[in-house]
């Protein structure tokens, strides 16, 4: 049976054949449909583990005075759901032979590990930095509206907002409020310091003045979600066990995306699609997540008196990670990042400014669709090629 899984196979598609990944001793190198993944990856310590063990097994395996561990040069691999993983390992000794090693790790049966009734009956307090960006603002209440009046009493929403008044905030949400009887808001106005998301989360979230210890969503006013995440947010982290950290789906700009589709997107709902001509997945970024107050403030929470750009969310990310906690990172198609015009302070060190630099440039476009508009002049505009480009 193991040989019948890596030989002998026939797919109906070519697009079925399996892709290897090919590693050494330090790396491994992977295609992924994803613009944002490095193509060479650090063996981290479960990976490093897992192959040292293959290393191991192969050289026991073809063990003779003439093979040692240091002779492993590369190798490759592929994992087949319900099967296990096939191994392919490369060897050269000194004395310039070559073997290869075939190996199969099989799969585990599914053993069922606990289960636990899901509390929703729980708070869920959205923290929510702002300055200025009413507009922005508007449109996310447009959203919240639809979850509020679902939710009930389960939802509070507490607001850091930086300036010297905060009217222009009143205007816009004090009709929200009378209109739907919402008292379960606070508004927290912070006039003696610049803007810092740090400051401002740490701040709501020890603001919260209730007897419950609620879960808290890190929320950004530039993000749009429904109410599976929702549902997702309060059913994932577990207190003193489990954060949730979702991996947002981020938009591209309007702009180029109306310049590829040659068409105009008017309505909000024209880009929210999870595809790729329309966004990526955000896995380098760690700013919203749900977490319970206590597990927040028992890891130590932000380190607010951090100025460069989006330090702060990876290391506090990072506080978990490093902890007993179990962090629950995944894609999340019911949350979404808009675009907006990103600015990249000059006064940031060389790597801050660069990630900042390579963070915008990621959301712009795809790569098809900032090729096209580099190659625009070339390509004749008569032809249905939209149909040929995808």
């Amino acid at each position: 049976m193991k040989t019948d899984a890596i030989e002998g196979q026939s797919y109906i598609s070519e697009r079925h054949v399996p892709i290897f990944t090919r590693f050494d001793m330090w790396h491994q190198y992977q295609v992924s449909s994803t613009q944002n993944m490095d193509v060479r990856d650090k063996l981290n310590g479960l990976q490093r583990m897992c192959i040292d063990e293959v290393i191991d097994e192969a050289v026991t395996f073809i063990n003779s005075t003439k093979w040692r561990r240091d002779h492993f040069t590369e190798g490759i691999y592929h994992t087949m759901p319900t099967l296990g993983t096939h191994y392919e390992l490369n060897f050269l000794n000194d004395s310039n032979h070559r073997e290869r090693v075939t190996l199969f790790r099989p799969e585990m049966p599914v053993i069922p590990l606990k289960s636990h009734p899901v509390d929703f009956s729980e708070k869920l307090n959205i923290v929510m930095p702002l300055s200025g960006r009413i507009d922005t603002f508007v449109l996310f209440l447009t959203h919240f509206e639809e979850i509020l009046i679902k939710m009930k009493n389960r939802i509070f929403l507490t607001i850091v907002y930086f300036g010297k008044s905060m009217q222009d905030l009143l205007n816009v949400f004090q009709p929200f409020i009378a209109k739907h009887r919402f008292r379960s808001h606070h508004i927290q106005l912070v006039t003696d310091r610049n803007f810092s998301r740090a400051y401002a989360l740490d701040l709501g979230i020890k603001s919260w003045k209730g007897k419950q210890d609620p879960i808290v969503f890190l929320c950004d006013v530039d993000i749009i979600f429904s109410q599976e995440f929702v549902d997702r947010c309060m059913t994932y982290p577990q207190k003193k066990s489990r954060v949730y950290y979702p991996i947002v789906f981020s938009l591209y700009n309007p702009k180029v995306l109306e310049a590829y589709f040659n068409q105009k997107l008017t309505k909000l709902s024209d880009k929210l699609k999870v595809s790729s001509d329309y966004g990526l997945w955000r896995s380098f970024g760690f700013g919203m997540a749900c977490i319970y107050r206590s597990d927040y403030l028992n890891i130590g929470g932000f380190e607010t008196g951090i100025k460069e750009w989006g330090e702060e969310d990876v290391l506090l990310y990072k506080k978990f990670a490093q902890s007993k906690i179990t962090v629950i990172r995944a894609p999340d198609p019911n949350i979404f990042h808009l675009w907006h015009h990103k600015h990249c302070d000059q006064s940031l060190s060389d790597q801050h400014y660069k990630s900042c630099i390579k963070s915008k440039t990621y959301n712009e476009g795809s790569h098809m669709q900032l090729g096209y508009l580099v190659l625009k002049e070339d390509i004749n505009q008569d032809r249905p090629y939209k149909r040929r480009l995808h």
